[in-house]
């Protein structure tokens, strides 16, 4: 579970985040949660995103996947890279998230269930070796068989992201039931709710790298592979996609991420995801908004500077 995220639930139902009071609670968590930031891990958990495109058109998205145009990951990157990852931890992690964009729309995707778990062992005790799937759901009732089995077979669980869109949870539960596969939600109440936060983006890169790795809630929470590569959060390995769609420069180098093939073991890993990288200058997490109704994008810039 990820608590940064229930706390930072729990603060907006019962405060008015738009109070200076709100303000300064969220400043002083962030610098308290930032022990947790340059602590190092001991265990990885980590995430691959493997389409960048989604059938939703959320405004403010992490991931930019209302601008992107259709990809898939490739899956004998996947393997090399999770197999180096099994190398580097002897086949023990806490997590790996199959997220996107919207990762049903891969049409590969049973194959990263099976390579994934080829890799890393289930230690449902000691809540090692989870491995899931992150989804909006507006999907999964057109899932062939061979999908429920595969997650059945590999220990796949299902995590879906539940927006104001009508969705039948209850009937998608009952599948997964069916097939022996655990299904669970974000946010879910009898009333869905969901809000959002609006990321600022820099363009100009003038933000205190230090100061935004500090009040940045996706560094080290969302560890990020691509390409051979780990990331602190997914923002530079999808920032193409905002850089493309408004013909901006935003600049990600290799000094933003750490190539898991020139590291000598996990710790040197460790040591690189607890420290700012140069991208952070271009994340404005003084002025980002908060709290906000979930609604369609607009696709305009403004949504995310």
């Amino acid at each position: 579970m990820n608590y940064s995220i229930l706390l930072r639930q729990m603060f907006r139902k019962f405060i008015n985040t738009e109070s200076r009071f709100y303000k300064n609670l969220q400043t002083l968590y962030h610098y308290l949660t930032s022990i947790k930031k340059i602590r190092k891990h001991k265990y990885l958990n980590f995430n691959v995103a493997i389409t960048k495109h989604c059938n939703l058109n959320c405004a403010y998205c992490f991931a930019f996947s209302p601008l992107a145009h259709e990809y898939c990951y490739d899956v004998d990157i996947f393997k090399k890279d999770v197999f180096r990852i099994s190398e580097l931890t002897d086949g023990k992690i806490r997590e790996l998230s199959i997220a996107g964009g919207e990762p049903l729309l891969h049409p590969r995707l049973t194959e990263f269930f099976d390579i994934a778990r080829g890799c890393f062992g289930y230690y449902p005790k000691k809540s090692f070796g989870n491995i899931f799937v992150i989804t909006n759901g507006t999907l999964l009732a057109r899932q062939p068989e061979s999908f429920w089995v595969s997650c059945r077979k590999n220990n796949i669980e299902i995590r879906i992201t539940k927006y104001p869109i009508k969705l039948d949870i209850n009937a998608l539960k009952q599948t997964a039931g069916n097939y022996g596969v655990k299904l669970i939600c974000y946010h879910e109440t009898d009333k869905t709710e969901k809000r959002m936060d609006s990321l600022k983006l820099d363009i100009l890169g003038r933000q205190n790298i230090k100061d935004s790795f500090i009040r940045c809630f996706l560094a080290t929470d969302c560890i990020n592979l691509y390409n051979g590569r780990m990331y602190t959060c997914g923002v530079p390995v999808n920032i193409d996609v905002f850089n493309n769609y408004f013909d901006q420069n935003i600049i990600s180098t290799d000094k933003d991420s750490i190539d898991i093939y020139k590291a000598h073991d996990i710790n040197e890993i460790f040591d690189f995801l607890r420290k700012p990288i140069p991208f952070c200058r271009y994340c404005d997490w003084k002025n980002t908004k908060t709290n906000l109704p979930w609604r369609i994008s607009k696709k305009e810039i403004t949504e995310w500077t």
